[in-house]
């Protein structure tokens, strides 16, 4: 704020962002799906 006075500037507005709401992170088993990939290229 003291910054802001010194050069003689003003704030005209803000804008407020809300990120993460409602996104659900995909949880993924490595080990479940090295062993499909396993079990798949034992079958070919």
């Amino acid at each position: 704020e003291q910054m802001l006075k010194g050069v003689n500037t003003t704030v005209k507005g803000f804008t407020l962002y809300v990120v993460g709401e409602g996104i659900e992170k995909k949880q993924d088993d490595f080990a479940a799906e090295v062993a499909a990939q396993v079990a798949a290229a034992q079958k070919a």
